[in-house]
């Protein structure tokens, strides 16, 4: 796992399932479309 998703997992912005998949937290979707457009340039 990257530092990045590790801070956003501790900030319970997004949650690992045990299934090894990463799913937003409700509600925080907006933050996470903010943080995604933040970095696009850098893809």
């Amino acid at each position: 796992m990257t530092a990045g998703l590790r801070m956003l997992e501790m900030r319970h912005i997004v949650a690992i399932g045990e299934d090894g998949l990463v799913r937003i937290v409700r509600g925080e979707e907006r933050l996470v479309a903010y943080y995604a457009n933040a970095i696009a340039h850098l893809l």
